[in-house]
């Protein structure tokens, strides 16, 4: 039997843009216009001016361009930093519990832009990264991997992004076997940083684009990697104790693309908090809500869920740093209730230490409910509200399908205007009018280089 990782060599080969969809081109510009937003956004974090200082430090070969700054860097280092500000603001896409865009096209663009590569070839090349995330991920259980403590994002994602580095560089076959074995030695992270809020999490998109880049570019020049990465009893599928059948890394090739199942971000928090503010939203424009005469809030979510946004119910009743509120369905609850959104803003400072937030996150209690556990594919993170009232009454509301998921997508004009949510400070409006048409017509682009003509130096 051929191994698993000559058979998605074969499929990274042989894709091209000719065959795919037009509904996978069009995704691909939605996702790259979300993700030059999320990345601006995340640009003025400070988690990613402390990676920018320590990259403007060290240096290197000036190969490509990182957003909302006049610098150059070594594609490595450029695809490590902005991955890591479209990760920043936990804004960026979901799919398979893994936020593939910061890994995939930061890769693609410092890959693409050094080697002049059109429209068309990142086209290809983000496709290809959507279906080797997935596929891992899928295979592997990426709500598994967070039980065991692995984040999903930057152990899948490596390969994702090597396999998107790859076909921009027109690896051969050997040398796209040898970036999928050299990435078994990179792919990692944990999620400690649900303990205590720390910045880790930052930067594991960026650091799964920085490891996809260097595997595949030092296979280019030779570098060698074990060929049976996946299957054998050291390989990734043991040493991450893989919950499904291996066959899961190869079905359907050609015949399913996984990008078209990706969800665009509407809310600034874990997805698992996106059901929970979309079903609050729409308990507070149904209903005549007085804040003051609530006296319980109940939120039903499956198990996977509990562990990271409602468990220790303390804790997460009193988030000290950005991403704990990001990572708390209390407060979530509470701004969904208070604000009627979940945007960037939403999780300042200033709203975390907001006393009237802080209150209404006390009354919120949070459970596991078995009967969320659906396994479909992408598996859904459905969530049950029940707000029971001061005279009793019972409001209910269940989301299976948060807005933004292919069951429910953002429009056109939804996904711009969270673009602009994200650059309003940043870009003219002349700017924003030319990049969205230029993403919008990414096929035509003779030279991704040119999207950068339109975007924020700083």
């Amino acid at each position: 039997m051929r191994e698993y990782a000559d058979l998605i060599a074969e499929y990274i080969e042989k894709i091209s843009f000719e065959i795919l969809p037009i509904r996978v081109t069009e995704k691909c510009e939605q996702l790259l216009l979300d993700t030059l937003g999320v990345m601006i956004l995340g640009s003025e974090t400070q988690w990613s001016k402390i990676l920018l200082t320590y990259f403007k430090e060290i240096g290197g070969k000036q190969q490509a361009k990182i957003i909302n700054n006049k610098i150059m860097l070594p594609i490595t280092n450029a695809a490590y930093l902005n991955g890591t500000m479209a990760h920043s603001f936990d804004y960026d896409d979901d799919l398979n519990a893994c936020h593939i865009a910061s890994c995939i096209i930061p890769a693609a663009l410092a890959v693409g832009e050094s080697i002049n590569s059109s429209g068309k070839d990142l086209i290809e090349a983000i496709s290809i990264g959507y279906d080797i995330t997935t596929r891992i991920a899928e295979t592997l259980d990426a709500h598994h991997l967070y039980t065991m403590g692995f984040h999903p994002t930057s152990v899948c994602g490596a390969f994702g992004a090597g396999a998107t580095a790859s076909k921009l560089m027109h690896l051969s076959h050997k040398q796209i076997i040898n970036t999928m074995g050299i990435i078994g030695s990179l792919a990692s992270g944990t999620t400690e940083w649900l303990s205590d809020g720390s910045m880790t999490k930052r930067f594991h998109g960026g650091k799964a684009a920085y490891d996809g880049v260097f595997a595949a570019s030092l296979a280019r020049l030779g570098y060698t990697g074990p060929k049976r990465i996946f299957e054998v009893s050291s390989g990734i599928l043991k040493m991450f104790k893989a919950q499904r059948a291996n066959q899961n890394l190869i079905d359907d090739f050609f015949l399913r693309y996984d990008i078209l199942n990706s969800y665009i971000k509407l809310h600034a928090c874990c997805t698992c908090n996106a059901p929970i503010i979309d079903a609050l939203i729409a308990i507070r424009t149904e209903n005549k809500i007085d804040i003051n005469n609530i006296d319980n809030i109940i939120i039903s979510i499956r198990e996977t869920c509990l562990s990271l946004v409602g468990e220790p119910i303390e804790k997460k009743r009193k988030p000290k740093t950005i991403l704990d509120a990001q990572m708390s369905a209390p407060y979530c609850a509470a701004i969904a209730l208070l604000e009627g959104k979940g945007f960037p803003e939403q999780f300042g400072k200033d709203k975390i230490r907001n006393k009237q937030i802080i209150n209404l996150m006390k009354k919120v209690e949070i459970i596991s409910d078995s009967s969320l556990n659906v396994n479909k594919y992408p598996r859904p993170v459905p969530a049950k509200i029940k707000l029971i009232m001061h005279n009793e009454e019972v409001i209910e509301k269940q989301i299976d399908y948060q807005k933004g998921t292919y069951l429910n997508p953002l429009s056109k004009d939804e996904i711009e205007n969270k673009f602009l949510v994200c650059v309003k400070s940043k870009m003219s409006e002349k700017n924003i009018r030319e990049l969205i048409s230029k993403v919008y017509d990414l096929k035509k682009i003779k030279d991704v280089g040119e999207i950068w003509e339109n975007l924020p130096t700083g």
